[in-house]
C-alpha cells in the first residue's frame, strides 16, 4: 500500500527526473560525452586541457576569445556571430554534463537569431548595436521567451513562479533581457541556482549539486553557481547574476573569475523571479560576471546606453560617464586604500590572507597608500541583513517548498529552517530599518574619518577584504558569509577579481592558531592545504563612496571646464559645503581643490552638522582644518554653521569661529537655517565675550519661500547681517521647465532623503498666487 507521504514523494521525483532529463535531451548528441566522466579523484580539474580535448581549434579559439575579442571581430566582418555561438553552445554543453550548471538550454532558438543578425551584417556592413553577436548566459532567474524559470524548485516547473494559468508561461520576458537583446546579445542558456537562491553553494532537487570545476571536491559558490561553473570552463563569454549577500562576488572568487555588485538602481531588475519579492530593505541587484575586467565594463556601459531608468522604477537615472572612467584608468595622482584582514568574526584562512598582502604591496609598490581597515564592527550589520532576510519567518520560500512537498536542503535549512516560523510584526521591522540605517551613518562617517590617515585630507577610495574566509568552501561547509553579506547591508558596489593560487608549500596551516570564537575554530580547521593546492584566490574591492555617482562634473578636467565658464561669465564666488553632495557626502571640497581655477574664486563652505556633537568646539576645528587641506587654499571666505546642532551649547561653535578668524583660516562667519531667535542668541554670545560676530545669513528665499521676512529680516538688519538666498528660482521650479525632479537628482527623494523637492506645494501656492 503507498501513503500519501510517498506518493508526492514519488511526485516530486519525478517531476525533477523529468525536467532533468528534458535539458539534457536538448543536448545534440554529437555533443554527448563519449565516455563515462572520471570521478572527481581522478580527474579534479575539468578546465582548461580536459576540456579542450572535446572541442576543435576554432571553438577553442571562439571560446578562450574575451568579449571584447568576440564583438571586435565580429563587427569586423572576421568572424560569423552563427560560428562563434555555435562553439559556445558545444562548450556550454560539455560544461553541463561536467557538472550539472544549467537549468534551460535554448541552443536552437539564439542559433536562429545569430543567423539572423549576420543577415543583417551582411545586408548593411554594421552591427546591430554594441553586443552584436555576443553570447550572453543568464543565471535562471530571469525569464526568457521559450523557456521556464524554476529557481530551482521543483514546484515551479510548468507555471510561472509556482502559479498555473497565468499566461505568461515561457511569453514573459525580464527588462535586462528585452535590453540585452535589443543590444544584440545572443542569449542561449540559464544557470543553475540553489533553490530559493539563499546559499553560498549551488544546490537544488532538480540538478543535484554543482561542484567547482576546478576542483570538484571544492563548492562553486553560491548562488549565480551556475554560471561561476559555466565561465570558468569558458562556456560563456559573459554572465549575469544577482546578489543579495554575495551570489555573484562567491562564485567569481570561488572560480578564478571577475565579478560586479553593482549598487542598487543601476542595473534593472524589474520583471525578475525572486525569493522574498516585495522585501525592499535590502534589495538584490543584477551584475555581471566575466573572466576579464574588461568584459565588466562592456556590460556596464552596453545596459546603460538603453536608459534602463525609462523601463525600471528602481533605476537612477545615470548614464555611463566614459570621462570620468578614462580620467581614473589614466590619472597618475597616487590614491589610498584601506584593507582589512580580518572582520574580527572569522579568521581567513593562509591563502586568502597571502592574498591581501600580495595585493597591498602591489599598490605600495605602485606609490598608492594602503591603511587598515577598522571599520564598525561587521556583526552588527551582518545580523541585520540575517534579520531583513527572515522578515516572513521563511513563510515564502517554505510555500514554493510545499508546492511539490520536495525536501529543503541543509544549506538553505541553516538559514529558513524546514518548517516556517513566525513573522516580524512591522514595528520590529521598522526597528530594524532604523538600526540598519543608523549602521550605514556610522559607516560612512568612519569612511570619511579616514581622511585623517590618508595624508592627502581625502578618505580612502577603497579598501579591499576577503570575498569569504577561503578560496573555495567544502561542500556543506560553507559556515560563514559575513565576508560578502556586510556591502549588501551597506549598499557598496564591490568587485571581486582573482590575485594567486594556493600553494600548499607557503599556505601552512598554523597549528598554534587561537580561534577567536567557536565558529573561527570550525572554519579554520576546514583549512587543507593538499586540497585547496592550486586553487584560485579571489578578493573584493569595495567601493569608493565619497565619489558622487550623480555628479555632472566630477573628474578635475571636467570642474575645472565649469568652473572657467563661471569665472568668465563674471562670477568668483562659489559656497563648496563640506557636508555636500548628499549622495556622497564630503566629495565637494576635493573636486574643487584638484583644479587650478580655484586661485581666481571666493570660497565659501559649511561645517558638516549631520552628525552628533557637530558645533562643539575641536569639531568645528576639525572641520575647518579638513576643509582648507581638501580645498587646497589657505583661506575661506566665509564658513558656516549649517542646520543648529541643538545638543551642543552655541558658545563652543562661537568659541571655534573665533579662533579661526584670529588664526587667519576664515575671513567671514555665518549662519544657516537657524531661526530668528537662534540668530540673535548667537549674537548676544560673541557680544558679551568679545568674539567676532556672524556677519552672513544663508537661507532659502523666493517669490513662494517667504517666511523669513516676518522675524528673521528685522533680526539681520538689527544686527548688520547680510542675507543670501538659496533657491532664489525654487530648485528650478520658476525657470518654468523643471516641474518635476530629475530621477536620481538632489530633490529627488528616493535617491537623497536629506533634500526633497516641493513641488506639489509649489504648484498649489504659485496658481493661487497668479505667479
Amino acid at each position: 500500500m503507498t501513503t500519501a507521504s510517498q506518493s508526492q514523494i514519488s511526485q516530486w521525483q519525478a517531476a525533477a527526473a523529468q525536467k532533468r532529463k528534458a535539458v539534457n535531451d536538448l543536448i545534440p548528441s554529437e555533443w554527448i560525452l563519449p565516455r563515462t566522466l572520471p570521478s572527481a579523484q581522478e580527474q579534479q580539474d575539468v578546465t582548461g586541457d580536459y576540456i579542450r580535448q572535446f572541442l576543435t581549434e576554432s571553438e577553442i579559439q571562439y571560446t578562450e576569445a574575451e568579449a571584447s575579442t568576440i564583438l571586435q571581430s565580429i563587427h569586423a566582418g572576421r568572424w560569423k556571430a552563427y560560428e562563434v555561438l555555435r562553439a559556445f553552445c558545444h562548450r556550454a554543453a560539455l560544461a553541463h554534463q561536467m557538472t550539472n550548471c544549467l537549468h534551460e538550454i535554448f541552443f536552437e532558438a539564439a542559433l536562429a537569431e545569430a543567423k539572423r543578425l549576420d543577415g543583417i551584417f551582411a545586408e548593411t556592413g554594421k552591427p546591430v548595436g554594441p553586443l552584436h553577436g555576443l553570447p550572453i548566459s543568464l543565471k535562471d532567474q530571469f525569464h526568457v521567451k521559450g523557456v521556464e524559470t524554476t529557481m530551482g524548485y521543483v514546484g515551479w516547473i510548468g507555471t510561472f513562479q509556482g502559479q498555473k494559468g497565468t499566461g505568461k508561461e515561457k511569453v514573459f520576458e525580464s527588462e535586462l533581457v528585452r535590453e540585452l537583446r535589443e543590444l544584440g546579445a545572443l542569449l542561449y542558456c540559464k544557470t543553475s541556482v540553489p533553490h530559493t537562491l539563499m546559499a553560498g553553494e549551488t544546490i537544488n532537487n532538480i540538478i543535484g549539486y554543482t561542484p567547482n570545476p576546478k576542483n570538484r571536491h571544492l563548492a562553486v559558490g553560491g548562488s549565480s553557481g551556475g554560471e561561476g561553473a559555466l565561465l570558468a570552463l569558458r562556456g560563456s563569454p559573459l554572465g549575469v547574476g544577482t546578489d543579495i549577500g554575495g551570489s555573484i562576488r562567491i562564485p567569481a572568487a570561488f572560480n578564478g573569475l571577475f565579478g560586479l555588485r553593482p549598487s542598487s538602481g543601476r542595473v534593472p531588475y524589474e520583471g525578475m523571479a525572486n525569493s522574498m519579492d516585495g522585501q525592499s530593505s535590502l534589495l538584490s541587484v543584477a551584475g555581471p560576471l566575466a573572466p576579464s575586467a574588461g568584459s565588466l565594463k562592456i556590460f556596464m556601459e552596453a545596459v546603460l546606453e538603453t536608459k534602463p531608468w525609462l523601463h525600471d522604477p528602481l533605476v537612477v537615472e545615470l548614464p555611463w560617464r566614459d570621462s570620468a572612467f578614462q580620467q581614473a584608468l589614466h590619472s597618475s595622482k597616487p590614491m589610498a586604500f584601506g584593507v582589512m584582514y580580518c572582520d574580527g568574526q572569522v579568521s581567513p584562512h593562509p591563502p586568502v590572507t597571502r592574498a591581501l598582502k600580495i595585493l597591498v604591496e602591489t599598490l605600495e609598490r605602485l606609490g598608492h597608500k594602503v591603511i587598515e581597515w577598522n571599520p564598525p564592527s561587521h556583526k552588527r550589520i551582518v545580523d541585520i541583513v540575517y534579520d531583513i532576510w527572515t522578515y516572513d519567518g521563511g513563510q515564502d520560500v517554505h510555500k514554493a517548498f510545499s508546492l511539490s512537498g520536495e525536501p529543503v536542503c541543509e544549506q538553505i535549512a541553516q538559514v529558513y529552517g524546514h518548517e516556517p516560523s513566525a513573522e516580524k510584526t512591522a514595528s520590529q521591522i521598522a526597528a530594524i530599518n532604523v538600526a540598519k540605517r543608523a549602521y550605514q551613518k556610522e559607516y560612512m562617517d568612519y569612511w570619511n574619518s579616514t581622511a585623517k590617515l590618508t595624508g592627502s585630507g581625502e578618505p580612502v577610495v577603497a579598501f579591499i577584504a576577503p570575498a569569504a574566509p577561503f578560496a573555495a568552501a567544502r561542500p556543506g561547509k560553507y559556515d560563514y558569509t559575513g565576508y560578502s553579506m556586510f556591502s549588501n547591508g551597506l549598499d557598496y558596489s564591490s568587485v571581486v577579481l582573482p590575485v594567486t593560487h594556493c600553494d600548499l608549500n607557503v599556505d601552512l596551516f598554523d597549528p598554534d592558531y587561537v580561534p577567536l570564537n567557536s565558529l573561527d575554530e570550525r572554519v579554520w580547521k576546514s583549512y587543507d592545504a593538499e586540497l585547496y593546492d592550486g586553487h584560485p584566490v579571489g578578493l573584493q574591492i569595495i567601493g569608493d563612496m565619497t565619489k558622487d555617482s550623480m555628479a555632472r562634473f566630477d573628474t578635475p578636467d571636467e570642474v575645472t571646464v565649469f568652473l572657467t565658464t563661471f569665472v568668465n561669465r563674471g562670477y568668483n564666488q562659489v559656497d563648496t559645503s563640506r557636508m555636500y553632495s548628499p549622495q556622497a557626502p564630503r566629495s565637494s571640497e576635493p573636486r574643487v581643490g584638484a583644479t587650478s581655477i580655484k586661485d581666481k574664486l571666493v570660497i565659501d563652505t559649511k561645517v558638516t552638522s549631520n552628525i552628533p556633537s557637530a558645533h562643539t568646539t575641536a569639531n568645528v576645528l576639525a572641520e575647518i582644518d579638513a576643509s582648507l587641506e581638501a580645498l587646497k587654499i589657505k583661506q575661506i571666505n566665509i564658513e558656516y554653521l549649517h542646520v543648529p546642532d541643538r545638543g551642543t551649547p552655541f558658545e563652543e561653535a562661537c568659541v571655534a569661529m573665533d579662533r579661526a578668524y584670529r588664526e587667519g583660516k576664515i575671513e567671514h562667519w555665518g549662519l544657516c537655517s537657524y531661526s530668528a531667535e537662534e540668530v540673535q542668541s548667537i549674537i548676544d554670545i560673541c557680544e558679551k565675550h568679545g568674539y567676532v560676530k556672524p556677519s552672513v545669513y544663508q537661507g532659502q528665499y523666493n517669490a513662494i519661500v517667504r517666511g523669513g521676512e516676518k522675524e528673521l529680516f528685522p533680526v539681520l538688519r538689527k544686527n548688520g547681517m547680510a542675507f543670501y538666498a538659496f533657491s532664489p528660482a525654487g530648485g528650478g521650479f520658476f525657470a518654468g521647465n523643471h516641474k518635476k525632479a530629475s530621477k536620481g537628482g538632489r530633490y529627488d527623494k528616493t535617491a537623497s532623503p536629506v533634500a526633497q523637492r516641493p513641488e506639489p506645494l509649489l504648484i498649489t501656492l504659485a496658481n493661487q498666487s497668479s505667479v
